[in-house]
């Protein structure tokens, strides 16, 4: 954009707002823009750059016992929650920007002409809160080099400009901002990046993946030995941005990483630790279960016939674990609440109690717990479930919403999405859920119902926007047992993708993989 055009550019902006990442450091700007190099001294001054990286899931667990989510779902209802991604953080302003002045915000065109006013005030929302919209200019520009940027703002008359980039690396979204405040002498830049899952709304804006299809769904399956299977996770276990497989057994947890290597897939064991002594829980159930979850961004794991919660670390090839108070004591926490194991069952209560926290929303606990038949799917009685899965996804318009999907122990899949309910019969105990492809929808993978000598199988729902769960693909039929599933980056390329464990009595047991 040369600077005529950026003059024009200039001309049609509209009022609304924008800013710049903490801690960043400054350097002069100069005729040349800014250099690649992420730390360099030079007659110019020093340049710094920060980047962030969050991994994909909305800062939610990929949970296979039960999935959890930390923190307050927003409200329900299309358009009700306007929030700005956990993983795009405020970044700092000039001082004086906050007495006077004005600011210039130029992002890279959306490939959705549509999507540019939403776009923009959810930069603005993110990056610069507290800088009031009226003193904000705000454009769309192939052209965000700060060079380009500051001439155009110094010939408008602004005292600053803010650049945002974003483009699709893998199926997340990069974003790098720079901010050039006109009024230091020598004037000074500051850039920040920061990298995050795409979702429906950013796929409006720099692409995404093509829908997923049933005849497109890839199921892989690896040799895995798993005796006494409690749970598995798929969850960020060191802290690297990418999930980790937490695998939960009788003695112990381990850790393993997925590498894709071409077509094929191997596990790379990271870590192991034996269970920490810990009292029994009474009754006992008939099926013990270990679930994950994530609380004050620390990996939590529990198990059901144990007492007490124990916080996940790997540092290295060392796994440890350490005693601490959760939210939910005994319990497994959901963004909305506190789910507890039903005494002598082997499935959760579906009235949900608040969280120590304060943010859950509280329910009244259920009186007749060991009453096996009260496990019914009527709205009217929260549906007792052997799995559960909670997840909050931005849609195409920017509005959050919130979907819920569970197994009864009767078998039944339901759904529900902003007070749509729906469900559907002869599903197993196993269930897993993920936006797969960006578009909004939760996709979810379930096993089948089955009776003793019944083969198993594997099948993708898609829990849409609308409440609606529609089939997506069917696998073939398993001989082996299906009880554990989970979701989420295992192979680190920002697109989740659901495995299972397949318990054969016949032969090895084995690992699927389905993307």
């Amino acid at each position: 954009m040369n600077v005529r055009g950026a003059w024009a550019l200039v001309l049609a902006l509209s009022a609304v707002g924008l800013g710049m990442p903490r801690g960043t450091a400054q350097r002069p700007a100069t005729a040349q823009g800014p250099t690649t190099t992420q730390t360099t001294t030079t007659a110019r001054g020093p340049r710094t750059t920060q980047a962030a990286t969050t991994p994909a899931a909305t800062g939610a667990p990929r949970a296979g016992a039960a999935t959890a989510a930390s923190g307050p779902p927003p409200p329900g209802g299309a358009g009700a929650a306007q929030a700005s991604p956990t993983w795009l953080t405020p970044i700092d302003v000039p001082a004086w920007l906050d007495q006077g002045g004005t600011l210039m915000l130029v992002h890279t065109a959306p490939r959705e002409a549509r999507a540019a006013a939403p776009l923009a005030a959810l930069l603005q929302r993110a990056l610069v809160p507290g800088v009031p919209a009226g003193r904000i200019r705000v454009g769309a520009s192939a052209d965000v080099s700060p060079v380009s940027l500051a001439a155009a703002a110094r010939q408008a008359g602004h005292d600053a400009v803010l650049g945002v980039s974003l483009s699709l690396e893998a199926q997340r979204v990069r974003v790098e901002v720079v901010l050039v405040d006109l009024r230091a002498t020598p004037a000074t830049e500051h850039e920040s990046r920061f990298t995050g899952p795409l979702d429906a709304f950013f796929a409006r804006v720099v692409g995404g993946p093509p829908a997923v299809r049933g005849s497109a769904v890839r199921a892989r399956h690896l040799r895995f030995q798993a005796a006494a299977l409690l749970g598995l996770a798929a969850i960020d276990v060191d802290g690297d941005g990418r999930d980790e497989l937490a695998v939960a057994r009788e003695p112990h947890v381990t850790v393993y990483s997925v590498v894709q290597e071409g077509s094929r897939l191997r596990l790379v064991r990271r870590g192991r630790a034996g269970w920490p002594a810990a009292a029994r829980r009474v009754p006992f159930a008939r099926r013990a279960e270990a679930w994950f979850s994530v609380q004050g961004g620390r990996v939590l794991v529990s198990r059901s016939d144990r007492q007490g919660e124990h916080a996940l670390s790997l540092q290295g090839d060392v796994l440890r674990f350490e005693p601490l108070v959760s939210d939910c004591p005994g319990g497994l926490a959901f963004a909305d609440g506190c789910a507890h194991w039903v005494a002598g069952r082997d499935y959760f209560d579906g009235m949900l109690s608040a969280r120590r926290s304060g943010t859950a929303s509280a329910a009244a606990a259920s009186d007749d717990v060991d009453d096996e038949t009260d496990a019914d799917d009527s709205r009217a009685r929260a549906p007792r479930f052997y799995t559960r899965t909670l997840h909050t996804l931005r849609q195409a318009d920017g509005a959050l919403r919130t979907f819920e999907a569970l197994v009864t122990p009767h078998g039944a899949l339901v759904g529900q999405v902003a007070g749509q309910r729906a469900s559907i019969g002869g599903q197993g105990a196993a269930l897993a859920g993920a936006d797969i492809d960006a578009d909004g929808s939760l996709d979810l993978l379930t096993s089948d119902y089955t009776r003793d000598g019944q083969e198993d199988r594997l099948r993708w729902f898609r829990l849409g926007a609308d409440g609606r769960i529609t089939l997506v693909w069917e696998g073939a039929p398993a001989r082996g047992t299906i009880l554990h599933a989970a979701a989420g980056d295992l192979l680190g390329t920002g697109r989740p993708v659901f495995v299972a464990f397949e318990a054969r009595a016949g032969g090895p047991s084995r690992l699927w993989v389905v993307d």
